[in-house]
């Protein structure tokens, strides 16, 4: 791959809007396979068949003849009567290509407008590929990212073909992008509304950015305020992934109190939220540690007031068991913090961390089952467990609780009961009937 300024400029932009590092490196590399990264690409069997006709052009003529009307926007859309790519995401049925025309007519900008076209493609994916957009705001997968923008948004029709160069092409822009020096870690920061204000715009995010994953920044903070227990920062991480991957969820602070209203309805999950609602920087964290609480058990986080605001944090969160660091190295660098650390700048704002720095020493697990004196609880990454979920083990359905542990006995999820067998070496496993109505192991 051959880097250049434009796909820089591309990195930061899809970055700065929500994506995660392994979505926005997911698109990347399929646009990267689709057009260079040159938002002024034509489809060379498009310039092809016009030279054919007599009409010849380079990708830099063809943009400039959009450009100036000498080719008219009826050309544009279906070059002899057929349908041709251009453009980043090599945009080819007439109405897609409609749209950006008209977007860049409006700005009263070139066609190949590098900005336009990126907000274009975020506009698209935010209204009319909701799921991709999704996946690229929550994904911690390249591969995940880089299949799902090739087979629902690009949709060539050798999809199943193009899938290993693309996922290749995301993987070394992540490499490059994500992993070179000076890079820093994700934070999900809740900062303003649509209008770049305080209050008065509408519930739920209408930009993608008023809760978005950004690059952790030097505020400069007063504090980060660290809960104790592994399992605890990971919770706080994840559904702080979460919010801000939900574009029900916004910015106002005269409405800061309906995200947890709303978290409450979702059972403590950012993204079941259905109803758009509103917060702010303080009460977004103070709704997702209290959440953590009602998920793990944590009667001290439970306690944490949705009221709590950055003057009163630290005194919120140190009762409710966290640590309090004011060392240098935790204030103006990321190298030290956790995922699920709490960034504050008293009085001003705050925001979590994501993702570990790079001298942290996470935990390190054995891929597989374990059991301690609590019970048994299976890691599926050396760095994760499955926990508040079914998971397919070997061809058998397991129920882990919040905690992490295996349940067994009789079990309600979802409003159904399930039956998961209590002893031997079945132990754990997720029941069914027979043809006679005897219960026995549901091998899948």
């Amino acid at each position: 791959m051959r880097y250049t300024d434009t796909m820089t400029t591309m990195w930061k932009h899809l970055i700065s809007v929500g994506f995660t590092p392994e979505g926005t490196a997911g698109l990347m590399g399929n646009l990267y396979a689709e057009s260079g990264c040159n938002p002024m690409l034509v489809e060379r069997l498009c310039l092809k068949r016009l030279r054919e006709a007599g009409q010849v052009y380079d990708d830099a003529s063809y943009t400039a003849g959009v450009d100036s009307g000498a080719i008219s926007r009826s050309a544009f859309l279906s070059p002899l009567g057929k349908h041709y790519g251009y453009g980043l995401a090599q945009w080819t049925t007439s109405a897609r290509k409609a749209a950006l025309y008209d977007l860049c007519k409006q700005r009263r900008v070139s066609i190949s407008d590098l900005r336009t076209q990126l907000d274009y493609l975020c506009m698209e994916l935010r209204e009319s590929f909701q799921k991709v957009n999704r996946v690229l705001r929550v994904t911690r997968s390249i591969k995940e990212a880089s299949d799902i923008v090739l087979l629902r948004f690009e949709a060539p029709a050798d999809a199943q073909a193009q899938r290993g160069k693309r996922l290749s092409y995301s993987q070394e822009t992540y490499n490059h992008y994500y992993y070179k020096e000076g890079t820093h870690i994700m934070i999900s920061n809740c900062g303003h509304d649509e209008h770049g204000r305080y209050s008065g715009g509408q519930s739920g995010d209408q930009t993608g950015k008023e809760w978005a994953e950004i690059p952790w920044y030097n505020r400069p903070w007063t504090h980060v305020i660290r809960f104790k227990e592994p399992r605890q920062r990971q919770y706080i991480a994840a559904l702080a992934r979460e919010a801000a991957g939900n574009d029900r969820i916004g910015y106002d602070q005269n409405q800061r109190t309906t995200f947890w209203q709303e978290l409450k309805v979702s059972g403590y999950h950012p993204a079941q939220i259905r109803k758009p609602c509103e917060s702010d920087c303080s009460a977004g964290v103070a709704a997702i540690c209290k959440a953590v609480g009602y998920l793990i058990g944590d009667e001290k986080m439970q306690q944490i007031s949705p009221d709590m605001y950055t003057g009163n944090e630290v005194a919120v969160l140190r009762r409710a068991g966290a640590e309090i660091l004011t060392e240098a190295k935790y204030l103006r660098s990321d190298k030290y913090l956790y995922a699920g650390d709490i960034l504050l700048c008293e009085r001003h704002h705050t925001a979590i961390c994501i993702t570990d720095g790079e001298k942290v020493q996470t935990p390190y697990y054995t891929v597989g089952w374990h059991e301690d004196e609590k019970g048994w609880w299976y890691a599926d990454t050396t760095k994760t467990y499955y926990a508040d979920r079914w998971a397919l083990i070997k061809g058998r359905w397991y129920l882990f609780g919040s905690d992490g542990y295996m349940l067994t006995g009789i079990q309600e999820r979802d409003g159904r009961l399930y039956y998961l067998t209590e002893t031997g070496p079945c132990k754990g496993a997720c029941c069914r009937t027979d043809e006679s109505g005897a219960i026995m192991v549901w091998d899948v």
